[in-house]
């Protein structure tokens, strides 16, 4: 085999392993971008169920920090599952962009901080992924 044979051979192995990555990456994404409100909406329902508060006390414009965090998360949920720039985020959760920006910032920066928040994020994260995908009809119910 020669050097031009083995080239064309890896470059279709890192041809094979990028589709693989590909696909095994955007599996758990909703494909259908028209339901970004509903996305969202189930985000702050789940966060809601997850911290023991009240939807409304996600929604609100309340500054206690318990309520913020618990915006920001259903932020960065919405953010991580629909694939929407932030003035999407901002018109779905009827707040500025820099609101939007703001919130993905503060959940960033309390992750590289936190290693408890860093564990909180990451097990919310997979949970509300496993759920868009396994029944996304089923969790404001």
């Amino acid at each position: 085999m020669n050097a031009a044979e083995e080239i064309a051979m890896l470059k279709e192995r890192v041809s094979v392993l990028e589709r693989m990555l590909l696909r095994k990456r955007y599996a758990r994404v909703p494909q259908v971008t028209d339901n970004n409100e509903e996305l969202a909406r189930d985000a702050v329902h789940f966060i809601a169920r997850r911290l023991k508060m009240r939807p409304s006390d996600i929604t609100g414009q309340c500054r206690q920090m318990r309520f913020v965090w618990a915006r920001w998360l259903a932020i960065h949920l919405t953010h991580k599952n629909c694939r929407c720039n932030q003035s999407d985020l901002a018109r779905l959760f009827e707040r500025d962009h820099a609101s939007i920006a703001h919130a993905l910032r503060g959940v960033a920066n309390e992750v590289e901080i936190d290693p408890v928040r860093r564990a909180e994020v990451l097990q919310l994260e997979a949970q509300f992924a496993s759920l868009i995908c396994a029944a996304p009809q089923t969790l404001a119910a």
